[in-house]
């Protein structure tokens, strides 16, 4: 699998890994039990895609965002971290999303950065 979140319950965060090759079944799933986790609760949230790689198109990609923010709602913190270089379009396809859609969502391209953002 290539998708592992950590939801330790004393942690500011909860922390989503993407690793290998990244399908729709493991973003559904991501989100799916993100959801349960977060039930009743607004904690922030990271979500690290910078080790995976995507195996969906853009458009695709654009229809997970909205099922996260329709699903999560946008008052949510999120801290998405991308690679730089292989991610750039899913970073600027996101900051225009969040843009659209008023929510919390803010990119990165570290992991020691975006947990410094939302701790802070």
């Amino acid at each position: 699998m290539s998708v592992h979140i950590e939801a330790d319950g004393n942690a500011a965060y909860l922390r989503i890994v993407y690793s290998d090759t990244i399908l729709l079944t493991d973003i559904d799933q991501a989100l799916d039990e993100l959801a349960a986790h977060l039930s009743g609760s607004n904690r922030p949230v990271l979500v690290d895609w910078s080790e995976g790689a995507l195996s969906i198109t853009h458009a695709e990609f654009m229809a997970r965002l909205d099922d996260w923010f329709d699903r999560l709602g946008s008052g949510l913190q999120v801290a998405m971290v991308f690679n730089a270089i292989s991610q750039r379009d899913q970073a600027m396809l996101t900051d225009t999303k969040n843009f659209l859609k008023g929510a919390g969502v803010r990119t990165f391209t570290d992991r020691d950065t975006a947990e410094k953002w939302l701790t802070a």
